[in-house]
């Protein structure tokens, strides 16, 4: 696994906690912040695991 394939998990992991806290506190804006970031982070490691397929191909 790429370093930054590692580092897009690590902040995914980061913002799920973030995510667990804002249930946890009843935050709806924060909650709505946090899966919005969530997303784009998925989307990226999507990305690369496809750019790096690519390469392998």
């Amino acid at each position: 696994m790429k370093d930054e394939q590692l580092r897009v998990l690590a902040r995914i992991a980061a913002l799920e906690r973030l995510r667990d806290q804002a249930v946890a506190g009843d935050r709806p804006a924060m909650l709505h912040s946090v899966e919005h970031l969530l997303k784009g982070e998925r989307q990226l490691l999507r990305s690369i695991g496809a750019a790096s397929a690519a390469q392998a191909a």
